[in-house]
């Protein structure tokens, strides 16, 4: 058996193949791979999009609970509380708007949508790819089929690559705005 693979940050990719294997033995064996790439590539992105929606999460809750407490400082402090630094708000307030910008520049929120939408745009391609395999498989003439199949087979790899390949893209795009957007704010301040 040969076996072909592709590395990347994801499992590999691997198709296992008999040297005298048929034409329709050979769509089937792959039929199988890149179905079983489908969802190794599902089950990726939806097991790191939950480290990115537990960080987002975390960030907006601190966020939201300083903003809360920068704005009530002021208010006890006109209710009598006199032992409070009515300053005290702004610093919450500051702290509130810093934790965001970690969200900004990290890209937690960001990466989860995006991971949420690459994980549901595979699943839609793999189950196109699964009703037209079982639509090709309806015809039975074993020429057409072979062929239609391939082109299933082509059709499908090509979205998945443009699945991760877009969303890479867009992360990349992301990174280069923060970057740029924090050089910015250091040389401004600076």
């Amino acid at each position: 058996m040969r076996k072909f693979n592709h590395d990347g940050d994801l499992p590999a990719f691997s198709i296992d193949v008999s040297p005298d294997a048929t034409s329709l033995e050979l769509s089937e064996s792959t039929y199988k791979a890149l179905a079983e790439r489908y969802r190794q590539v599902i089950d990726w992105y939806l097991v790191e999009k939950e480290k990115k929606k537990r960080a987002s999460k975390a960030i907006r809750a601190i966020a939201w609970v300083l903003a809360v407490a920068g704005g009530l400082i002021p208010l006890l402090v006109g209710a009598g509380l006199e032992y409070v630094d009515p300053s005290l708000g702004y610093v919450f307030l500051a702290s509130a708007a810093s934790i965001q910008l970690v969200d900004r520049y990290f890209g937690y929120s960001e990466s989860w949508k995006r991971y949420v939408s690459v994980a549901m745009e595979c699943s839609a391609g793999l189950l196109a790819m699964q009703v037209g395999w079982l639509e090709l498989k309806a015809m039975g003439d074993r020429v057409e089929l072979v062929a239609g199949q391939w082109s299933v087979l082509r059709d499908h790899t090509a979205k998945l690559n443009e699945a991760i390949t877009g969303e890479t893209d867009h992360w990349k795009t992301d990174l280069e705005g923060g970057i740029d957007e924090l050089r910015t704010h250091v040389s401004s301040s600076g």
